[in-house]
C-alpha cells in the first residue's frame, strides 16, 4: 500500500446566503439517465470499542467483521461475500436540522489496517460532535464504461467514491455528507472548537459541493469533499460514475462539473475534451497528452471561462493559471473554501 502524503480537513467558516438546487428539483433528470448504479447493501451497523481499541462492523446478515483489534498482527479478515457495505455508526444524540454524516472508503481491512490511527481521529471527532459516521467497505466492477473513448482501458478502485457517495445520499438518506479520504484526518483545532464542522456546512449552504483550494496545481481535489444532496450533485455523480475513465477519479470529476457547467452557460463550450488526457506515462514531462497536463492546464483554462475572476497567473509559469487563495470562491452550484482558514465570530473565532 503506498502512503498518501497526509491530507487535514481545515475547517473554517464564513457567512453565506444563496441556497443550492433543491433535492426535488427535475432540472437534471436528464443528465446521464443511463447511469446503473452497483448494488450496495445497507443495514450495516459500525462499533467502536475505545478501551480495547476494537472496531467492528455486523452486516445485515448478522455476520461480523473484526476490522482491527488493538496491536493484533494476524491477517486481515476477507470481506463478506457479496455487494460492499455501507456500515454506520450512529450518535448517541444526533442534532436537529440536516442529517450530516463523514464518510470514508475501503476496499477492504487489508487497505484499512495501515491506516487505524486516521479512522480513530474520525470516530472520535464524530463521537464528539454527535454526527454519523460512514464506512464503505468492499469494491465494485468498474472496468466497464460507457465512453467509447475508454472502451478498452480500465478504470481504478478509486471509483468506488462516487458509488459510496451515491449511497450514503440516496439509500441511507443522509442530507449532507462530508468525504474525507482514508489519509485525511481531523486537525487539533477542529477538536477544540465544538460546532466548527456545523458552520463549516453552513458556509457552504449556497453550493450542492464544496472543496478547498489546493497548495499545488489541480482544480478539484476529490480527498476531502462536502456533497449536499440536490438535484444538481445528483446529476453531477450520475456523470461521474457514467463516464468513468482512466486510473484517475479527479480527471472525471472535472469533466462532470464543467459538462454541467456548460449546460448552463453555453459559452463555456466545453465537450468532454478531459476525457482524451487519461494517460499516465510521465516519461515526456513537456507531453500535452497526460492527466498530469489536464491537471495542471487544461481543466484551469476551461474554468476561466466560468468564473475567470476567480483566477490568478501563475507568478513562476507563463500561461499557468492559479485559483486564488484567500478567499471563497463560489462557482455554480460549487465552493470552493479558501487555503488559510478564516472563522466568523458565531464560530468561536475572530471577526
Amino acid at each position: 500500500i503506498r502512503r498518501a502524503p497526509m491530507r487535514a480537513a481545515a475547517l473554517f467558516v464564513v457567512a453565506a446566503t444563496a441556497r443550492p438546487l433543491a433535492p426535488n428539483s427535475t432540472a437534471y433528470d436528464d443528465v446521464a439517465a443511463d447511469a446503473s448504479w452497483p448494488e450496495v447493501a445497507i443495514g450495516c451497523t459500525l462499533r467502536a470499542d475505545y478501551a480495547a481499541r476494537v472496531v467492528s462492523v455486523t452486516t445485515a446478515r448478522g455476520e461480523e467483521l473484526t476490522l482491527f483489534s488493538g496491536n493484533d498482527t494476524s491477517p486481515p479478515p476477507a470481506n463478506p461475500r457479496g455487494p460492499p457495505l455501507l456500515c454506520e455508526r450512529a450518535p448517541a444524540t444526533r442534532p436537529k436540522g440536516p442529517r450530516r454524516s463523514v464518510l470514508t472508503i475501503a476496499t477492504d481491512a487489508s487497505y484499512l489496517r495501515p491506516w487505524a490511527g486516521f479512522l480513530w481521529n474520525k470516530l472520535c471527532y464524530c463521537g464528539q460532535q454527535g454526527l454519523d459516521f460512514l464506512l464503505f467497505l468492499g469494491n465494485v466492477k468498474t472496468s466497464t464504461g460507457v465512453v467509447k473513448a475508454c472502451a478498452e482501458g480500465r478504470a481504478s478502485n478509486h471509483w468506488i467514491k462516487a458509488v459510496a457517495i451515491h449511497a450514503a445520499l440516496e439509500r441511507l438518506g443522509v442530507d449532507e455528507v462530508l468525504v474525507l479520504d482514508t489519509d485525511a484526518i481531523f486537525r487539533r483545532e477542529s477538536f477544540a472548537a465544538p460546532g466548527l464542522l456545523g458552520c463549516y456546512f453552513d458556509a457552504a449552504r449556497g453550493a450542492s459541493v464544496a472543496a478547498g483550494v489546493e497548495h499545488y496545481q489541480v482544480f478539484v481535489n476529490a480527498a476531502v469533499l462536502l456533497v449536499r444532496r440536490t438535484a444538481w450533485s445528483r446529476a453531477l455523480l450520475r456523470l461521474w460514475w457514467r463516464d468513468r475513465c482512466g486510473d484517475k477519479d479527479q480527471l472525471v470529476l472535472w469533466h462532470a462539473m464543467l459538462t454541467l457547467w456548460t449546460r448552463a452557460d453555453a459559452s463555456v463550450r466545453y465537450g468532454g475534451d478531459l476525457l482524451e488526457y487519461t494517460s499516465r506515462d510521465y516519461a515526456n514531462k513537456s507531453s500535452t497528452t497526460t492527466y498530469k497536463h489536464a491537471r495542471r492546464v487544461v481543466a484551469f483554462d476551461y474554468a476561466r471561462r466560468v468564473r475567470p475572476e476567480h483566477f490568478a497567473p501563475s507568478p513562476v509559469t507563463p500561461g499557468i493559471f492559479h485559483l486564488k487563495t484567500t478567499q471563497i470562491l463560489r462557482f455554480p452550484e460549487f465552493l470552493f473554501f479558501p487555503m488559510a482558514p478564516t472563522r466568523s465570530k458565531d464560530c468561536g473565532g475572530g471577526a
